[in-house]
């Protein structure tokens, strides 16, 4: 017996092979600045373009992972690499007292530093 419905695929998302892929996506931003705020209008763009691009790198990562530890390093990992960050980590919420905890790292520090992390916790 054949069954109408659609069959299913799994849609990986992808931007390509470079930022034009990414300018289609989003269009491309421009807005006149007032009059002597060009400078600034155009880093503001930038940064706005970076980020949109940070997220869509994250977006696509995270479309690989199984489970919600893989989740946690990919992000750290994706966006160090995206924005040139040296260290990063994850935090999670400890249900039993309700403190954040340190999860996961990725990246350099110190031994000292990574030690102290660690084992520190942060109550509201």
């Amino acid at each position: 017996m054949r069954s109408n419905s659609p069959k299913k695929r799994a849609v990986k998302p992808t931007l390509g092979n470079g930022d034009n892929d990414l300018e289609h996506a989003l269009g491309k931003i421009e807005a006149p600045a007032p009059n002597g705020q060009q400078g600034d209008y155009r880093s503001k763009l930038e940064e706005a373009g970076s980020n949109a691009r940070a997220i869509f790198k994250i977006i696509e990562a995270q479309s690989r992972v199984t489970s919600a530890d893989e989740a946690a390093i990919t992000a750290i990992e994706t966006v160090r690499e995206a924005f040139g960050w040296a260290y990063g980590s994850y935090w999670a919420l400890d249900p039993a007292d309700g403190s954040l905890r340190f999860a996961v790292d990725s990246g350099s520090v110190s031994e000292e530093f990574r030690t102290i992390t660690a084992t520190a916790r942060f109550r509201e």
